[in-house]
């Protein structure tokens, strides 16, 4: 993986992996900037990585228990969101495959197909505009280098503030930035301004000092940096008050010029936005009301806000996920007939050239709505697939680390290892609903 050397330790994972210990709840994650990707790629449409531990791909929308997952993997990065899937095995040096954590436009139009409602998006990074819409004082008090990016629009992603304008998932979590922040956006106000087609704007309080700091780089010194030693366990509750002035700044969370026209969407919308503490839960929304409740939390470590347990409804009209009479399905989690039906729609498209043409990015930004294509597909799928649970079908393909290893091990610089395993799981689920595999080698 790539990360600086002091992180590269193999931790507790391979005890998962091997059998030694098996996840206590059921887990879902998506991929960061400091996986393992040789493994990650293995399940790129999603699977196994241990039993109980659901990797979603590098992009997905699943089920459980009556809830409609979504979720993408990566961060943001200009030079490569254009490219194809060009990365080929053994992906050694990992050094030169950092491309391997950047996502990919190609997975951010397939999200944008979705039309049916979400109860929870997970990303790595931030969506744009999202951090100028909460407590942005305290953000800047925890963080201050962050204060010229949110000032200069550069502070989460662009692909990811798309998505959230769209999707408008009840909840999106999300990490990267090491600090715990939340927000929450109240969108009916977009359908307020539709009958006169005006822009309203919010005002925020937002600090104009500038603090340069570049998120393209792939290591850990921006997301965690702390003045003075960075290994240091730091009290966020010590930290001191920026004693600045904060003059009012107009903010506006919706499709902007730039991003509108890169993934083929429609006029500018703004949201209102209300931030709230603590995240309120399991609470109805008031009627009418379309409400995402934002929430990223910080890196775990000792003294740091990295876990919160959240209640979420499960809305009537998605109750029956969860089985007759209210008893379990054969496995918890089940596949997406919608969300399929847009891979076997968009999936022969994506490219795997490192240079992609240009007319081919112009086909894939103006592939439309593309909802009677994705309709014929799901009315298929739904016709010929009874079955759609997720299976338990988990295998070891890379052989695991010995029962016993200390989780400080540090790794073997073995280069005739093999690095990349074609993972049965991958090929069943192409398989059973006939999706091309990009990455069968």
């Amino acid at each position: 993986m790539c990360c600086p050397e002091k992180y590269k330790e193999i931790g507790d994972f391979h005890k998962y992996y091997n059998g030694e210990k098996v996840a206590p709840v059921p887990t879902v994650f998506i991929g960061g900037n400091h996986e393992a990707q040789n493994h990650n790629r293995e399940l790129y449409l999603g699977g196994w990585v241990a039993p109980n531990i659901y990797y979603l791909g590098m992009s997905n929308i699943i089920k459980f228990r009556g809830l409609r997952i979504g979720g993408i993997s990566g961060i943001e990065n200009d030079l490569n969101k254009h490219r194809g899937y060009y990365e080929k095995p053994p992906f050694m040096p990992i050094d030169r495959f950092k491309s391997m954590y950047h996502t990919r436009i190609f997975e951010t139009i397939k999200l944008l197909k979705n039309k049916s409602k979400l109860d929870i998006f997970v990303s790595h990074d931030w969506p744009r505009n999202v951090p100028k819409l909460g407590n942005t004082q305290e953000l800047l008090r925890i963080k201050p280098w962050f204060k010229s990016d949110i000032n200069n629009n550069k502070l989460g992603s662009a692909q990811l503030e798309e998505l959230i304008n769209n999707l408008k998932p009840k909840y999106w979590f999300s990490a990267h930035m090491h600090v715990r922040f939340e927000t929450k956006i109240n969108w009916t106000e977009i359908e307020a301004q539709k009958k006169d087609n005006s822009t309203k704007t919010i005002q925020q309080e937002i600090n104009n000092d500038e603090i340069n700091i570049d998120f393209s780089d792939d290591s850990d010194t921006e997301t965690d940096k702390v003045i003075g030693n960075v290994d240091e366990i730091v009290n966020l509750d010590d930290s001191k008050e920026i004693n600045k002035t904060i003059p009012d700044t107009k903010v506006e969370l919706g499709h902007t010029s730039e991003t509108s026209a890169e993934y083929g969407n429609h006029p500018t919308k703004k949201a209102k936005v209300e931030h709230e503490e603590p995240l309120e839960t399991n609470k109805t929304e008031p009627q009418g009301e379309r409400i995402t409740n934002f929430l990223s939390l910080d890196k775990c470590l000792p003294k740091r806000k990295f876990l919160e347990i959240i209640d979420i409804n499960v809305d009537s009209e998605n109750i029956e996920s969860i089985g007759e009479n209210n008893n379990p399905p054969k496995s918890l989690f089940q596949y997406d007939p919608e969300w399929i039906a847009i891979l076997r729609t968009l999936q022969p498209l994506i490219p795997t050239e490192r240079s992609v043409p240009p007319e081919t990015i112009t086909k894939w930004i103006n592939l439309g709505d593309m909802s009677e294509e994705i309709e014929n597909e799901k009315k298929k799928v739904l016709s010929s697939i009874t079955d759609w649970n997720i299976p338990e079908n988990f295998v070891l393909t890379a052989p695991g680390a010995k029962p016993g290893t200390p989780t400080n091990s540090r790794p073997r610089n073995n280069t005739n290892e093999q690095f990349y395993y074609n993972n049965p799981q991958t090929k069943q689920f192409c398989e059973k609903f006939g999706i091309v595999d990009l990455f069968s080698y």
